[in-house]
């Protein structure tokens, strides 16, 4: 199989299979260290989930059989039952020999002519011409790219507003070039020491001069930088990783320039990949700016585009500013801060420069610096460019979030999307709306919401942003959860997490997984958040961000719980036990070894640090907490009740009641109504019934598994009084879960029992002993 060309050869012939068939068969060799969900594969291979199980079925057995895996026994894809499939093969991964060749540029009819009409937003489909024989000569090389992230501050919504500079497109851009998207790789030949600025800098400037000035759609560098790696030194421009891009980014244009330093001259040669063919643009001039503007022009004059300004002059203010950034896109904080603060006190006052200073400043920790540094910019003032104004409100903004102050998070966004107007840059407006879209639904005002991510939807696939997209989408299950809406939600994290695993953004993969883990737990879906758990684990070594790793581990511990994994929770529990800053016991995690000790049938020493818990969770309650006050009171209401102590749970009831209430907590109602119909019937208050019926009615607008919890607690409840015919009621709610959730099994089982039905009580039974895991009951 070749990917790069697209083709698959078997016994010496090639094979002719359809594109999706194709895209499926790499998808599932690419991923083969683990199993692969059907909606991640159809989010994968289609881009949406709205896929019938008839089109993939017939999409995956044209692949089988080209394969030669079409009979029974599938040992190549294995199918598995109500989660997806898995690739069995052993696989070699085999690079080719390139031989250095003078590249010869491309027919114009095949090269850089004005493309015609504008492409869709998607991946492109390419059919490759047919080689005479099967690809040869090849040497075996064991080749691992790292890619790094920048920051996604996911937990201050908006705060990488202060990350992005994306200059608005021209009115009069030429229509022509509508939907094309340009990547522009970093730039080669650039020596050590001082010149190693020009690797990342000249590729943002390069980026930057072809978006502002000819309006064409350019990646924006923070995601070129994650799709090659910070880490990554070597020039991925052969025939193979330009295909990989391609298909990746979907871009029509893949500009790799590269750079000479001749004496007092610099010789700058532009590359451009378009249509399968290659032309190359070269200028000399005396600093690597100028250069780069020279051959910039030079390739949008071909294509049909009026050339930009003049080129920058040697030593411009312009060359510092690309000094700074190519240090903030290495993550180098320090040499960032020491260039802008050794620029004159002129130029530190441009707003260029204020921007700059105020993303150093952020991504330092340095709040309070960063706010004062952009105030002066979010005001109405003629000196102020528009776009200039809205990148610092969106910077307030996310800081404001930063602060849970919501009301002026929102304000801030809105001041940004009024200043930019709807014929802004659109990555930028896009990210506007966006953001304001999560401040709004955190605030659960759920329908402007939407229409604000509708909004930004639209922008985000004007500009080509496929990170964009999938960041909206890993914001829209948020709120989709928050909406109880947890089969939205669940596409939603699909097509985010099979979005950032074809970028390879492993912090952003990370925060999507942990939302789809979490999702699939609500829908009681516990083998799928098991392979998300796993791919959670999967990834940690890559990061580095100590309070993401912390709710990763805090994800999988809750998965693990569920499926009665014990020691290993408690084993996960016990490492994260210690506060991030290492002044006591995280009180979140201490909730988890409560949960432990519950499973494990040791309610009494649960209970030991409950107060001392309680007081901790009471005092970090907030809107983004990791975990609310109802849920800790709730599980400790439980162990109460387990160890026959119902004054002691009523404490904590009354003590939940009590408490302030966090509007984002909207479990509250539910988790307090569940305890009271417990207490009540561990008392046998008359009111029990009614209780818990109560209960029931809250959780029908809920997810699965809160349906399942309080079915499970009633029916509990009704058998005990010998209510035999009442249980039966409760039965239908239970039996489609009773398969895959071990409390439901059990029940279920005493239901079937009860009714005098040994046969379903056995299968029921024999569900529960396979769900218990290391459970004590």
């Amino acid at each position: 199989m070749d990917p790069a060309t697209r083709q698959l050869w078997r016994d010496g012939e090639r094979v002719a299979l359809p594109l999706k068939s194709f895209d499926c068969l790499t998808y599932l060799i690419e991923h083969r260290d683990r199993a692969v969900g059907r909606d991640e594969l159809v989010a994968a291979v289609w881009g949406r989930v709205e896929v019938s199980d008839k089109l993939l079925g017939q999409t995956l057995l044209r692949a089988r059989r080209a394969i030669g895996d079409a009979g029974g026994e599938h040992a190549s894809i294995r199918t598995l039952p109500r989660f997806g499939y898995h690739w069995e093969e052993p696989v070699e991964i085999e690079m080719p020999i390139v031989e250095p060749a003078t590249r010869t540029p491309a027919p114009e009819a095949n090269g850089l002519e004005p493309p015609v009409a504008a492409a869709p937003p998607g991946p492109i489909a390419v059919e490759a011409p047919s080689p005479a024989a099967p690809p040869h000569s090849r040497t075996r090389i064991s080749r691992r790219v790292k890619f790094a992230v920048a920051a996604l501050l996911l937990l201050a919504l908006g705060a990488a507003a202060l990350v992005h500079r994306w200059p608005a497109r021209p009115a009069d851009a030429p229509a022509s070039q509508e939907g094309h998207l340009v990547l522009v790789l970093p730039v080669s030949g650039a020596g050590s020491g001082e010149e190693s600025w020009i690797r990342l800098g000249a590729m943002d400037y390069l980026a930057s001069r072809l978006r502002k000035a000819n309006g064409l759609h350019v990646l924006p560098s923070e995601q070129t930088v994650a799709l090659l790696g910070h880490d990554s030194t070597a020039d991925q421009r052969g025939e193979s990783d330009l295909h990989r891009f391609e298909q990746m980014t979907g871009a029509s244009y893949i500009l790799a320039p590269r750079i000479a330093h001749s004496g007092d001259s610099w010789n700058a040669t532009l590359d451009v990949y378009h249509d399968r063919g290659t032309q190359s643009f070269e200028a000399q001039a005396a600093a690597p700016l100028q250069a780069m503007a020279q051959v910039a022009n030079r390739f949008v004059e071909k294509i049909g585009l009026s050339p930009g300004e003049a080129p920058e002059p040697p030593s411009s203010p312009t060359e510092t500013l690309q000094r700074i950034d190519a240090a903030l896109l290495a993550g180098d904080l320090e040499q960032a801060r020491a260039l802008t603060e050794a620029a004159p006190a002129e130029s530190r006052r441009d707003p260029a420069f204020v921007i700059r200073a105020a993303r150093i400043a952020f991504r330092s920790g340095e709040i309070d610096q960063a706010e004062r540094s952009l105030q002066p910019l979010d005001r109405e003032d003629a000196a102020v460019p528009a776009e200039v104004r809205a990148q610092a409100a969106l910077g307030l903004g996310g800081i404001a979030v930063y602060r849970q102050d919501f009301a002026a998070a929102e304000r801030r966004y809105g001041e940004a999307i009024t200043a930019l107007g709807e014929a802004g840059a659109p990555m930028l407006l896009g990210k506007a709306y966006m953001e304001r879209g999560v401040v709004r639904g955190v605030s659960q005002r759920f329908d402007e919401a939407m229409a604000d991510f509708g909004r930004a939807r639209v922008q985000l696939e004007l500009a080509g942003d496929r990170l964009g997209g999938a960041n909206l989408d890993t914001n829209l299950g948020l709120v989709e959860t928050l909406r109880n809406r947890y089969s939205e939600a669940a596409a939603a994290y699909e097509r985010a997490v099979a979005a950032f695993a074809r970028f390879g953004v492993n912090d952003n993969l990370a925060i999507a997984l942990q939302g789809q883990a979490y999702v699939q737990r609500m829908l009681v879906n516990l083998d799928a958040a098991q392979a998300s758990s796993e791919r959670m684990a999967g990834l940690a070594e890559h990061l580095r961000n100590p309070l993401l790793l912390r709710r990763m581990a805090l994800s999988r511990a809750q998965v693990m719980l569920d499926r009665g994994q014990l020691g290993e929770a408690s084993s996960l529990v016990q490492r994260h036990l210690s506060g991030a800053d290492g002044s006591g016991e995280d009180p979140v995690f201490a909730v988890l070894r409560a949960r432990v000790l519950i499973e494990q049938g040791r309610s009494a020493e649960a209970l030991a640090d409950a107060d001392r818990e309680l007081d901790a969770m009471e005092r970090q309650d907030s809107p983004n907490s990791e975990m609310y006050l109802s849920e800790a009171a709730g599980i400790y209401v439980d162990a109460a009740l387990r160890s026959d102590d119902s004054a002691r749970a009523e404490r904590f009831l009354q003590r939940l009641k009590h408490s302030r209430q966090v509007p984002q907590d909207d479990a509250r109602a539910f988790i307090e109504e569940l305890a009271t119909a417990r207490i009540a019937a561990a008392r046998g208050d008359a009111d029990a019934a009614a209780h818990f019926a109560k209960a029931m009615a809250l959780a029908e607008n809920r997810a699965p598994r809160d349906r399942v919890t309080a079915g499970c607690a009633f029916a509990d409840f009704l058998l005990a009084r010998k209510a035999t015919q009442d249980a039966t009621a409760v039965l239908g709610r239970l039996v489609p879960y009773a398969d895959r959730d071990y409390d439901a099994a059990r029940t279920v089982a005493r239901l079937y029992a009860a009714l005098g039905n040994d046969e379903l009580a056995g299968r029921a039974q024999a569900d529960a002993r396979r769900l218990a895991g290391e459970r004590s009951r």
